[in-house]
């Protein structure tokens, strides 16, 4: 859930106040999120029983990995892209709309209005980010929540599916081997002339 507040700037003196009053109102919106740390993954949902302490140890280094992935390239670029910012006159400043200039000088003024405030002691934490239209905020705030969701679900289908690959292997490579070994045994017991039996006898009896 999104939730959108004024940030007015604070002056001290009174013709800091009269100045400011002509400046363009800045609008936060916010959204709660909650980091975890052993998702449960397509292949398996069986939890890692190293998780727990390594979470403990390392829960700084996740938290600051996690919080850059928030503000990183790829998520915000995707955010770009969705909400056509390489258009907007707001974000791309003298670039040409819709070329890679402006989505790269889009993704750069988002960056600068998208913040990460955790929660203290808790797994939860906050996106902000601001804009002078408080709508606006509230959309970009929860593109850029979505954004970053998807960014962690696709790494970890993408982990997933390595390891499917790598387990296809693994079972072609082995029933590979235990052919090899039945043929040996069947042609070991010929050459021998030992009561012969079936490739099919010789695999169960191997089984």
């Amino acid at each position: 859930r999104a939730e959108v507040k004024r940030t007015p700037p604070h002056h001290g003196a009174g013709l800091a106040l009269l100045w400011s009053k002509s400046r363009t109102r800045i609008y936060q919106a916010s959204a709660m999120l909650e980091f975890d740390p052993n998702p449960v993954r397509p292949i398996g949902n069986q939890s890692d029983p190293t998780i727990g302490w390594m979470f403990y140890l390392d829960s700084q280094e996740m938290y600051q990995t996690q919080f850059a992935i928030v503000t990183s390239e790829a998520v915000l670029k995707k955010v770009a892209q969705e909400l056509g910012l390489a258009r907007n006159p707001r974000f791309i400043g003298s670039a040409t709309p819709g070329s890679a200039i402006a989505l790269e000088n889009a993704v750069a003024a988002l960056k600068g209005r998208v913040s990460v405030e955790p929660v203290k002691n808790s797994r939860l934490f906050y996106i902000r980010v601001e804009d002078a239209d408080p709508d606006f905020a509230t959309r970009l705030c929860r593109a850029v929540a979505h954004a970053y969701v998807d960014h962690n679900l696709e790494k970890v289908i993408g982990e997933s599916s390595d390891a499917a690959i790598w387990l296809s292997g693994q079972v072609d490579h082995y029933n590979l081997e235990l052919q090899s070994s039945e043929n040996a045994l069947h042609e070991f017991k010929e050459q021998n002339e030992l009561p012969s039996s079936s490739v099919e006898e010789v695999s169960k009896m191997i089984r």
